[in-house]
């Protein structure tokens, strides 16, 4: 545990993950303007209030997907992107850089895509996790991994489980294709 720090995630649109440290992290869920996200909390709380969840339940349970919305990564996680090569997450994110990342599909395949939004989460716990090979990945302890079988868990869940994680270099990275 390394204490409260700022922290940084980006959204990208079709795929959800970038390439962090040579890992597949998934992105955020991204905050939504407020008028929408407040139209979205009111079609989750009258379903669950039709379907039997008291109101105060219903509001409760949106604001825990919320909030599990903001897993992040510390500022200087280092984010590969095409336009400007190895870039630290907390730099993209503060001066709102456009530029285009490398993110992977469910088959493996390599795409770049551009930024979709770019967040600051403020201060939240951050862990270390030190992996056999020496990387090291800071994070909230709920940030997503791809596994090597290609599912998006959370790390310490990953660590928990004694899972290993899918690296850059086990990808196909013949295949890069762009997505508009």
């Amino acid at each position: 545990y390394l204490g409260q720090e700022e922290v940084f995630d980006l959204s990208i649109a079709e795929t959800h993950n970038f390439i962090a440290n040579d890992f597949i992290a998934h992105n955020c869920m991204g905050k939504k303007k407020v008028a929408e996200m407040q139209k979205h909390r009111e079609i989750f709380i009258d379903g669950s209030t039709k379907n039997g969840v008291t109101q105060d339940i219903a509001e409760e349970l949106f604001d825990q997907m919320i909030k599990f919305a903001e897993y992040c990564l510390s500022y200087d996680t280092e984010i590969i992107t095409v336009e400007y090569g190895p870039m630290a997450i907390g730099e993209i994110v503060e001066k709102g850089i456009l530029c285009t990342v490398y993110s992977v599909d469910s088959n493996g395949y390599v795409y770049t895509q551009p930024i979709a939004q770019w967040h600051n989460r403020g201060e939240q716990e951050v862990f270390e996790y030190i992996l056999e090979d020496g990387s090291v990945i800071r994070a909230t302890n709920d940030h997503k991994f791809m596994t090597i079988d290609g599912q998006m868990l959370a790390i310490d869940q990953i660590f928990e489980g004694g899972l290993e994680l899918k690296q850059l270099g086990e990808l196909p990275l013949g295949l890069v294709e762009k997505v508009s």
